[in-house]
Formats: structure tokens, sequence, C-alpha cells
């Protein structure tokens, strides 16, 4: 139906999801709205010829095995119309802080990340260690480091975290690291 990641988990679970995509060396994506948490629905909506809405809408409904009544009829105007943003929505005090929050780390993006792309020749190389996701992208001169832990439980923290920090949600405490942690980190190359 078109549900909000916003609307469906609670905010440091957004924030650390979120957080590990748009510091990412590739490029993110963002849905509209998804910066300040909007809360109108993102459903499918599409404006293909007759000939195709019959054979789209029995796909959906196969593929999603619910109750035709239980989603959004893609070709009824309706549905485009409740996925229409409210502007306003910005200024309320949950949204904007979530809103500040989208463009301190795309500044830090900016900043920090973008300048190193061009250096970064291969996909990441990652590993988990009880939970824990570890990502390293090398660089030319500086490697990428990204640590999390996307569940809501604690978990051992494999290795102390190196290089200099960029952007962290959540702290590390007896060496644990908290639900929904995100820790990036960019470190010079050795040699």
């Amino acid at each position: 139906r078109g549900d909000r990641i916003g609307m469906l988990a609670a905010p440091a679970a957004v924030r650390a999801a979120a957080a590990a995509v748009l510091l990412a060396p590739q490029i993110p994506m963002l849905f509209q709205g998804e910066e300040w948490a909007a809360r109108t629905p993102f459903p499918f909506f599409s404006d293909l010829a007759p000939a195709f809405a019959s054979a789209v809408r029995d796909g959906r409904i196969a593929a999603f095995a619910v109750d035709p009544e239980d989603l959004f009829d893609p070709f009824d105007p309706a549905t485009f119309a409740a996925a229409r943003l409210d502007w306003n929505e910005q200024r309320l005090s949950r949204h904007a802080r979530m809103l500040d929050w989208y463009r301190a780390i795309l500044r830090v993006r900016r900043r920090e990340i973008v300048p190193l792309i061009p250096g970064i020749r291969r996909a990441g190389t990652w590993h988990v260690d009880d939970g824990v996701v570890r990502v390293t992208w090398e660089g030319e001169a500086r490697d990428l480091m990204l640590t999390l832990n996307l569940t809501p439980c604690q978990a051992p923290l494999p290795a102390p975290l190196r290089g200099k920090p960029i952007w962290q949600e959540g702290r590390i405490a007896g060496g644990l690291c908290p639900p929904w942690f995100v820790a990036w980190s960019v470190r010079r190359r050795e040699g």
C-alpha cells in the first residue's frame, strides 16, 4: 500500500539504514518525502494503456498474494492523488528534525565521500561477525570504512573502529555496538 519506512520503523532504525545508504560511495536514491519522513504513502501508480492495465493489476495482485481490496489500484487517479506530498509537513517538529538530519548527512557526503569516489576502483570488501557488518572500500590514498549493526539488539564490536570518524549513529559501550549502530570513517592508506 505504499507505506513508507519512516512510518513503519523506529526513527533510530530509519536513520541507521539511511546513513548506511547515503554515505556509501554508490549514488543514493531517495523517494520524494523520505528526507522528512513524509506520512503520505508512496504507492505504485501508472497510466499505462488500458490494454496493459489489466495485466499489471492482475500481476500485482498475484505477486503480493493479497485481496485486491488491500492494494491501491495503480490506474485509479485517487492512487496518484494519495501519493501527493504535503509540503507543509516539513515544518512540523518531527519532520523538520528529520529534514535537518538529512541535510547534515548529505553535507558530510559532499565534503567527505564525494572526493573519495574517483579513487575507489571496486566494490567494498565485507565481513560479518556476530551480526556486525564491516565494509571497506579501498581508495588510492584513503579507505572508506563502515561498521554497522542493523538489528534491535546489542552486538559485540569485532574490532576497534579505525580511521577518522565522519559519521556515527549510536555509541559503543563496553565493547558492544548498540542497536541500529552505524559508524563511518576514513583511513589513510599505508605504504
